[in-house]
């Protein structure tokens, strides 16, 4: 019983870590897109001015 119990833990810290690294690999692209439509609207105002 002991033995399950561990191996629920185990099995919901992998999880966690699972769910934590997709979170921060989602963030990670955000920021890139983000970044990279800061860019094009600043080489779009560069071609207007």
């Amino acid at each position: 019983m002991i033995k399950l119990i561990v191996k629920l833990k185990i099995a919901l810290a992998v999880l966690g870590i699972i769910s934590m690294s997709v979170d921060i690999v989602v963030n990670l692209k955000g920021v890139r897109v983000f970044e990279g439509t800061t860019s094009i609207d600043n080489l779009i105002s560069l071609f207007e001015s």
